[in-house]
């Protein structure tokens, strides 16, 4: 329902260029949110509108932002008042003492004022929005604030509550109680359960209590949420435990501000508190690495080319993410069954198709649990809380059981895998098979002695041992019909690297490649390092993402090979924006030149034609190596602080700068890079990057120094003034960038 005035709203919003009756679809998520109306701009994002009187302005702004904020959605709201316009800010995080910290910008002309002029509100302008000016002067109103999206921020506090809950507990066993205090208090705001009976709970602080309400609420849901062989006791569960817990769920925990709890667990998308979650997970075991999850716009790219088009002809298709992590494959990949069968609002109908249809395998076992968490919370979304109270309190409402049945706690390389439902229906291949599996680890470190893989021999030959990745994209297969279709979300080395080679012979010969996306270019808006506080959230390798097919004999297939790039708007918005340029038709068999893979990566099908041509004319004799990296070995740590090394500040163009040269050891000794092979110290020194001209940044050294890995080096027997001119030439420069992998 739009407020009491709504026809003075529409009258005025009509000024700005906008039809009411087409351009505002109503949605009941926007009277959860408190929102009039919602402007859908494409698939770009969204703009919301309020109208809130003068009289009452500064008491619901707050709730208002507060409201906005949790749902994460969009990253501007437009305020409409009796005398004033306010344009606010989304994703910052509302300040209680000051509601009017959101504020962007105040037009200063409101509802009830006489006359138009459209210039003192051009921003808002309806064609300012479509194309591009309206963003614009957002961007530039946010460049010096501070953003804490409600992600980043429950992660902090979670993180924050994990270290202060007590030693007694093991880390599994916090996991599971922090994950069961938020499943009751998700149920609780939504109005699933009722009376609201968890803070009081925390504020008795008997754990006797807690547990034997975790207790209830199983058995009264049939799950297997809580149902776990890790059973929590009341030793467990200390008095500072349960009174660091209150302090959680009643205050902002990590500031200390005991005048609100940040978070409206009715609000936050379901998908969103799974991805939280399993960077949570991830926080303590990848402190060195950095935590990352799956990015939403990210998984809607994969299941819009592999779910979708398979939605067209069967409505029900299986779905198996065979690395689930904490489920945002699954959840949202539910979601789009839901919509597809129109059974929002019947429970039973939902119930069966996550029976039926959705799959997974998670080797952690908390991370296993909160897929199964996710999942439930998505069966009873849109319901109405009366009809699943009257459920519950009657015992109708039963979840299916999922824990080892659709999602298998086990290791998918590793194990053998039964998935057989409550019903007790088999499945052995899925119609459509997703994931983001594990970059950069080595699946057979900690596996059980006795344990083998389960990947054939030939496949394992052409894998690098410490990808675990490509071991999961060539295990895809075996979980896929000749119909079935594939997505996967790879680290884009295993398509550039020269090491990896042989594993992407393997995948041409293993699949039919429909649609292959190098988002190197679009790093940016999907994982991109940031450090929040003392976090570091974020991936430094960009991502590929692989849509495929079994092959089929014979096939003749022409690969989509797209590349995204980034405009302004689209890094602003986090979206990617796929333009006709950015995609090419190769066909897959010409890939079976591996050069093409690296030509593709920032050039195109013109390119490789003329590398083609420099690469007949021969090669020349030289040798080149890496330089070291200072966190991966404690050796090489300690060479940072012992030795006297080159990093990329001591080169420029022809010049080798000794006086950059870092940290002289007492003895005054070079310590020599030793490399089998390399009988000389003598070295051209490459920087990585190459400059927008095309060429690299190169000098000659013959100091024998240790060198970093933010530079290449050259070995030869050539002239190394012959060399040095060669290698500072646009030519070269032009013809490293599209081979060399390195740059």
């Amino acid at each position: 329902m739009i407020s009491q005035n709504s026809e003075k709203l529409k009258a005025f919003l009509r000024r700005l260029g906008f039809n009411p009756q087409k351009d505002f679809p109503y949605s009941p998520q926007l009277s959860k949110i408190g929102v009039d109306l919602a402007y859908e701009i494409g698939n770009i994002s969204t703009v919301y509108f309020k109208y809130l009187p003068a009289s009452t302005l500064e008491d619901n702004l707050f709730n208002l932002h507060q409201n906005i904020w949790n749902e994460n959605k969009t990253e501007v709201f437009v305020v409409i008042s009796d005398n004033k316009t306010l344009l606010c800010a989304s994703k910052y995080k509302p300040a209680p003492d000051n509601p009017f910290a959101c504020k962007l910008e105040d037009f200063g002309y409101g509802i009830n004022t006489l006359g138009f002029e459209p210039e003192k509100l051009k921003p808002l302008l309806k064609e300012n929005i479509d194309f591009g000016f309206f963003w614009e002067f957002i961007r530039e109103k946010l460049k010096e604030r501070k953003k804490r999206s409600v992600d980043y921020d429950l992660l902090l506090n979670l993180v924050y509550l994990k270290r202060d809950l007590s030693s007694r507990l093991s880390s599994e066993k916090k996991y599971i109680l922090i994950e069961r205090c938020l499943f009751l208090k998700f149920l609780e705001d939504r109005g699933f359960l009722v009376p609201q009976t968890l803070i009081k709970i925390l504020e008795s602080q008997d754990s006797q209590r807690l547990i034997k309400k975790f207790n209830e609420v199983n058995k009264s849901l049939n799950g297997d949420i809580f149902d776990d062989e890790t059973v929590l006791v009341r030793e467990d569960i200390s008095k500072n435990t349960i009174a660091k817990l209150h302090d959680f769920f009643t205050a902002d925990y990590r500031n200390k501000q005991i005048k609100l709890f940040p978070y409206k667990f009715d609000i936050i998308p379901v998908e969103l508190l799974s991805n939280i979650y399993e960077a949570f997970l991830k926080a303590e075991k990848q402190a060195s690495d950095g935590i990352y999850y799956t990015p939403p716009n990210l998984v809607d790219l994969v299941l819009s080319k592999t779910l979708e088009p398979v939605l067209k002809n069967n409505p029900k298709p299986t779905c198996l993410d065979f690395a689930c992590g904490s489920g945002i494959f699954l959840v949202k990949a539910f979601q789009r069954l839901i919509d597809k069968d129109t059974c929002r609002e019947d429970f039973e109908e939902k119930k069966k198709l996550l029976k039926d249809c959705i799959f997974g395998v998670e080797k952690d076992s908390v991370a296993a649990r909160i897929t199964v968490f996710s999942l439930y919370l998505t069966l009873i979304e849109g319901e109405e809380p009366n009809k699943i109270r009257q459920l519950i309190k009657t015992g109708k409402i039963k979840f299916p059981k999922l824990f080892g049945k659709n999602i298998l706690w086990n290791d998918t390389l590793f194990d053998e895998l039964n998935f057989v439902n409550e019903d007790g229906k088999k499945f052995q291949v899925f119609d459509v098979v997703v994931g983001n599996p594990p970059w950069g680890i080595n699946p057979f470190k900690d596996i059980e002695k006795g344990k083998t893989i389960r990947l054939s021999y030939e496949k394992q030959k052409s894998v690098k041992r410490n990808q675990s990745s490509q071991y999961f994209s060539l295990k895809a297969e075996d979980f896929m019909a000749n119909k079935s279709i594939g997505g996967l979300i790879l680290n884009n080395s295993n398509f550039l690297m020269t090491i990896a080679k042989s594993f992407r012979s393997q995948l041409l010969k293993d699949y039919t490649i429909k649609v292959f996306y190098e988002l190197s270019q679009a790093n940016s808006i999907f994982f991109k390092t940031q450090q929040v506080e003392d976090l570091t959230i974020g991936a430094d390798e960009p991502a590929a993402v692989v849509i495929f097919k079994k092959k089929e004999q014979g096939d003749k297939n022409e690969i989509k090979y797209i590349k995204p790039s980034l405009d302004s708007l689209a890094e602003f918005l986090k979206i990617p924006v796929i333009k006709s340029s950015d995609i090419t038709d190769v066909p897959q068999s010409s890939l079976e030149d591996d050069h093409l893979w690296r030509v593709l990566a920032i050039g195109d099908m013109e390119d490789y034609r003329l590398i083609r041509k420099l690469l007949s004319h021969g090669e020349a004799e030289l040798q080149s190596g890496e330089g070291f990296s200072a966190t991966k070995h404690k050796k090489y740590k300690e060479i940072l602080n012992n030795g006297k090394y080159i990093d990329s500040k001591t080169v420029a163009p022809f010049i080798f700068r000794k006086n950059k040269v870092e940290s002289i050891p007492d003895d005054g000794l070079k310590i020599t890079r030793i490399r089998s092979g390399f009988k000389t110290d003598k070295k051209l020194l490459i920087k990585r990057q190459i400059k927008k001209d095309l060429r690299i940044v190169v000098a000659y050294d013959n100091s024998g120094y240790r060198f970093k890995n933010d530079l290449l080096a050259v070995f030869s027997d050539y002239d190394y003034r012959l060399l040095l001119s060669f290698y500072s030439s646009s030519l070269v420069g032009y013809f490293l960038s599209l081979c060399s992998a390195q740059i």
